[in-house]
């Protein structure tokens, strides 16, 4: 059973700073299992972003490009964004094992008037998060 309520368990922690005008990721609670609505919002983009995707992933090395880190993409979600925000909610289930897990998140903006990373142009990337996940 997914419960409305969550607990203050879980950590957020930050890897790396964004590039571009990627933005800054927000979370609604930290990640506890059992949310059924985990909130991750990127607020500071860019007024000419046409759309955001955020990326849940393992942890793993980021690859390089400029100044900019990039989480490779795992786990998806896109949203449109709407006066410089984009967010997305998901649910964390109720399975103990997953206490403890650890993974990346980072937002990836479409963005044509930006390019930061010559391997990505037309992107800007939000700072890179850490979530533990807790009880």
């Amino acid at each position: 059973i997914r419960l409305i309520n969550h607990s203050n368990g879980g950590a957020i922690g930050t890897l790396s700073p964004g590039c571009g005008v990627g933005g800054s990721q927000s979370f609604a609670h930290n990640p506890a299992i059992g949310s059924n609505a985990f909130v991750c919002e990127v607020t500071g983009l860019s007024s000419s972003a046409l759309l955001s995707v955020f990326n849940f992933a393992a942890v793993s090395g980021p690859i390089p490009c400029g100044p900019c880190q990039w989480t490779p993409f795992a786990v998806t979600l896109t949203a449109p964004v709407a006066q410089g925000s984009a967010s997305v909610a998901f649910p964390i289930p109720c399975l103990g094992l997953l206490a403890g897990a650890v993974f990346e998140t980072q937002w990836t903006t479409v963005d044509f008037s930006q390019a930061p990373c010559p391997l990505l142009p037309g992107l800007s990337l939000s700072d890179r998060k850490l979530l533990t996940i807790g009880l």
